[in-house]
């Protein structure tokens, strides 16, 4: 074999050589990244039934909701006594998290509401009732007409309305002492803790926060008290700032506990707990506004402003003397409020602050609400919240609402995105000052 043959032998073993090795030719970076990956399996892929299950797809039993109810303080032997009533309770917990398990499945952009085990598991409906709620409904209305409140300006220039409000971060219900949580405990003080609250945002020093006690058991001697009212048994929020409007002053404590809870051993007016500082506060409130009847037509609410003159001069005496208060001229059914009534909502929150609202919390799905976004329900209005903002929580139109049902025993620490598109709720009250009602155009 000549040179030249030996020459194109050896490029022919070369090429070959070259292609067989081709796929494992590779820079010094690549071969230390393969040698990386080359022994390790590459994580599987959670699916959206996967992800879906792991949140909604919890199988509660009996001993481990009787460890969280014992953390709640509930004494070990009423778990025993209501050990059935409890596990009723988590059959049905289970069941609503299959069904909002369904939903999410339906439609993978939806944030459904997930249950579990609250301090309402613990009980019948009827003990619950008795010492959780405290929204007292008249059944006799009177009429009357105030100030309507126009979102429509004489100048003609559109109003703006912030896409989504809550309180500032500084003042955030959230873990704040301002608006704290409160935990009824026992005590069926929701129009008062409720109300108390929407007084809170209107002192405006971070740590003075006006106690419920003093409402619940002070306001009996009230000449602006109505007959709904009285203490545990129940109440009406307005009363309370029928109240205040009256007096101007409202007793307040130095607040030193973001989680409290309602003493019912608290019950001579005027004594506070011994590790709050008393104070006073003058609010200057001009008057009340909300969603009342603007005549005997009770298809047509409207959003009105009563000055406490006007106030007086509808309220009515009866015969042990007290009066009734402006609930009675307030739109008490459960109602989705329509397009107009939900900007008008909107605005007030954002101009004047949190006001109260009135809800259907005798459901199952209400009392043992743990996250995501819930759709409060119809029926009768028997318990009285916060309503301190809107906005959206994964997409989705949001009220954003805070209970006094305790941080930890209830809800998102004490708080619940109610869906603004289904969401039945009534008696929508706040206060006005007089700063507001320039805002207002009062």
């Amino acid at each position: 074999m000549n040179a030249a043959s030996w020459i194109l032998f050896i490029i022919f073993i070369l090429i070959i050589i070259w292609l067989t090795r081709r796929s494992c030719w590779c820079s010094e970076e690549d071969a230390m990244r393969l040698s990386r990956t080359d022994n390790v399996a590459t994580p599987a892929k959670v699916s959206l039934e996967e992800a879906a299950t792991l949140e909604y797809g919890v199988e509660y039993s009996f001993p481990a909701a009787s460890e969280e109810l014992l953390s709640y303080g509930i004494p070990k032997s009423t778990i025993e006594k209501n050990s059935d009533i409890i596990q009723a309770n988590i059959d049905m917990i289970n069941n609503l998290n299959k069904r909002s398990l369904s939903e999410k499945l339906g439609d993978p952009l939806s944030t459904p509401p997930r249950f579990g085990i609250t301090i309402a598991t613990a009980y019948t409906d009827e003990e619950f009732r008795k010492g959780y709620f405290g929204l007292n409904i008249p059944q006799d209305k009177k009429f009357g007409v105030g100030n309507n409140l126009m979102l429509t300006p004489s100048n003609g220039k559109k109003i703006n309305i912030p896409s989504s409000f809550q309180i500032p971060e500084t003042a955030n219900p959230k873990g704040s002492l301002k608006l704290p949580v409160y935990d009824q405990e026992q005590c069926g003080c929701c129009w008062v803790v409720s109300s108390s609250n929407v007084l809170n945002h209107k002192l405006n020093e971070q740590k003075d926060i006006t106690f419920p006690n003093q409402y619940v058991y002070c306001l009996p001697n009230s000449p602006e008290l109505s007959t709904y009212s009285n203490g545990c048994q129940g109440g009406i929020p307005s009363d309370v700032f029928l109240t205040v409007l009256d007096t101007k002053n409202v007793e307040t404590m130095i607040n030193t506990d973001s989680n409290l809870v309602f003493n019912q051993n608290l019950s001579s007016c005027g004594r506070a707990p011994t590790q709050y500082g008393l104070s006073n506060k003058k609010l200057v409130i001009s008057g009340i506004v909300g969603l009342y009847y603007e005549d005997t037509n009770l298809s047509v609410p409207s959003f009105q402003y009563f000055s406490l003159d006007q106030i007086r001069k509808l309220s009515v005496q009866t015969q042990n003397g007290k009066t009734f208060g402006l609930f009675n001229y307030q739109m008490t059914d459960l109602r989705i409020p329509t397009s107009q009534q939900i900007s008008t909502i909107k605005y007030l929150l954002s101009t004047i602050g949190p006001m109260v609202i009135g809800i259907n919390a005798d459901v199952p799905e209400f009392k043992s609400y743990r996250s995501g976004n819930l759709s409060l329900s119809s029926g009768k209005p028997d318990h009285a919240v916060l309503l301190y903002g809107y906005g959206k929580n994964n997409g989705e139109e949001v009220w954003f609402v805070q209970n006094s049902w305790g941080i930890s025993k209830w809800g998102e620490n004490g708080f619940v995105n109610a869906r603004i598109s289904n969401s039945y709720i009534t008696l929508i009250t706040g206060i006005v000052s007089e700063k507001d009602k320039e805002s207002l155009r009062l």
